[in-house]
């Protein structure tokens, strides 16, 4: 296949694309993109558009509290997400950036060590068997990116080129998002913040914020910052929006 061949639809546009303009276009969506939340959605939207793939999911992390910022999937129950958790835990940090090539890592059963290729085919055909692409970042996240498929199969190019512009661009933008939310809680408002009338100003997970006691809104559920960082995600499939009911020290 080459670049004067048609290829899938970048998601979201009818016309059939070529390789190239694909990953154009997947750069240019991710170079535009506002919060880790949108980075995720683009990036799992993408993948499975790309490879065909049965399901998808994002999840990114703090390395230093191991609390996951972003969760975010298709195709999959949200009660999964302490499979992705243990993943990027154990992750050896020599592998945390392989991702990064396009490469995946294939996984068949998690309790299972990774394989560099894809297993037998006469093993376990009924079982998900998940491509994934692990990546680190600056900021102290790290995350990984995959996708699952009901039988084993062999990616091909132009499917690697395009795994690797998606995990490039993605990269760049997620960098980007971190670098602005550290700025952000010491660098005046250029607009005005989302507020409740009763609670007051509202946090989404995956924000940088100072140190305080943050509630989640309709939850009981309570995060303590000792220091200023991310509010964690709440791993139900929605995106957790926080009020801050205390603050630290001079916070």
């Amino acid at each position: 296949m080459n670049d004067s061949e048609d290829t899938h639809a970048f998601a979201g546009n009818p016309t059939p694309l070529t390789p190239t303009q694909t990953q154009e276009a997947i750069t240019a969506v991710l170079s535009g993109s506002a919060t880790f939340q949108e980075v995720a959605e683009v990036m799992v939207q993408e993948g499975l558009a790309a490879l065909s793939a049965q399901s998808g999911v994002f999840a990114l992390m703090t390395e230093e509290t191991a609390s996951i910022l972003v969760f975010h999937t298709i195709g999959l129950p949200q009660e999964m997400a302490h499979i992705w958790s243990s993943f990027l835990e154990d992750l050896p940090f020599s592998l945390a950036g392989i991702g990064m090539k396009g490469k995946p890592i294939w996984y068949h059963h998690f309790s299972e060590g990774p394989s560099s290729s894809a297993p037998s085919a006469v093993s376990h055909p009924s079982e998900h068997i998940f491509a994934m692409l692990p990546f680190a970042l600056n900021y102290g996240l790290r995350g990984v990116l995959g996708f699952g498929f009901e039988r084993p199969r062999e990616l091909q190019e132009p499917e690697f080129s395009l795994l690797g512009c998606l995990m490039q661009a993605g990269r760049q933008a997620l960098e980007r998002h971190a670098g602005q939310e550290t700025k952000r809680i010491h660098t005046p408002r250029n607009k005005p913040a989302e507020t409740d009338p009763l609670l007051g100003e509202l946090f989404l997970a995956g924000e940088y914020v100072l140190a305080g006691i943050y509630r989640q809104v309709d939850s009981h559920r309570e995060i303590l910052l000792e220091e200023e960082g991310y509010l964690p995600a709440s791993l139900d499939g929605k995106v957790a929006c926080y009020h801050r009911i205390a603050g630290l020290g001079g916070a």
